[in-house]
């Protein structure tokens, strides 16, 4: 599997935005799209495009911690990974580290309405939820004050 990130741009929404291809065997090419932040006005920050190089880089392996966060938030084992299906990935504006979070957005049929929704930094898992702690910024922004708080005290 080759993973590759096309160019960032506008979509007709005004907001910031790239793919993630994934180039299987076959040759056939999956992609996932990448939202940045509304908070963008002026385009990606370098803590954003770092956080994306991050996740192209390591996908296989962030995507299994996410997965597994997921599961674990839905109190599922593992049978059920494959039901889950990944819609975006929403890279927060909030950053610590010179690295964005992550939110990992997921489809799945336990839970159609409100999905499931991973925010990570670092390539690992820092919250869980429904769908949208994947992209609400403010919630990006106090799970990364929590987890400076507790890196501090450790």
């Amino acid at each position: 599997m080759k993973l590759a990130c096309a160019g960032v741009t506008r979509n007709r929404y005004g907001m910031w935005e790239t793919r993630l291809y994934e180039v299987l065997h076959s040759g056939e090419k999956r992609s996932v799209l990448i939202l940045l932040s509304e908070s963008c006005a002026n385009g990606p920050t370098a803590s954003q495009m770092a956080a994306i190089a991050q996740v192209t880089q390591d996908f296989a392996v962030i995507f299994d911690r996410v997965t597994s966060a997921a599961l674990q938030f839905s109190s599922l084992d593992a049978s059920h990974a494959s039901k889950l299906r990944l819609v975006h990935l929403h890279v927060a504006i909030a950053e610590r580290d010179g690295l964005a979070a992550v939110g990992f957005e997921f489809d799945c049929d336990w839970n159609p309405e409100a999905g499931v929704g991973i925010l990570t930094h670092d390539g690992q898992p820092i919250l869980a939820g429904q769908a949208d702690v994947a992209c609400l910024e403010w919630k990006a922004s106090q799970a990364l004050t929590t987890l400076a708080a507790s890196k501090q005290q450790a």
